[in-house]
């Protein structure tokens, strides 16, 4: 098993130009770029089993896993990305310091 976020992360690219990540916003169409950033780490640490076929190994097929698997879970991205969720305390807490 090797990471081969390279190739993983093409595919994303592939996925933005295509459209599929197209969202509006107001009378015109961008990027969702949250999900570009969580797809792009998603791809950058993802497995791929066999580079040579694009297919894990008929091992791997019986058992019905995935050619390109995520392993750390949703943690992983908001640890790396800096995603937190601000407990009710501190969000009240920085409303008052805007004041």
């Amino acid at each position: 098993m090797e990471n081969m976020g390279y190739k993983n992360m093409q595919a994303v690219y592939d996925v933005n130009r295509a459209g599929r990540m197209a969202i509006r916003r107001g009378d015109n169409m961008t990027l969702n770029k949250n999900a570009e950033l969580v797809l792009m780490f998603m791809a950058s640490q993802t497995y791929d089993w066999d580079s040579e076929n694009n297919c894990p190994p008929k091992k791997l097929v019986d058992k019905k896993v995935p050619c390109r698997y995520y392993t750390l879970g949703w943690r992983a991205i908001s640890d790396s990305l800096g995603m937190v969720m601000l407990t009710p305390e501190q969000a009240m807490g920085a409303m008052r310091r805007r004041r």
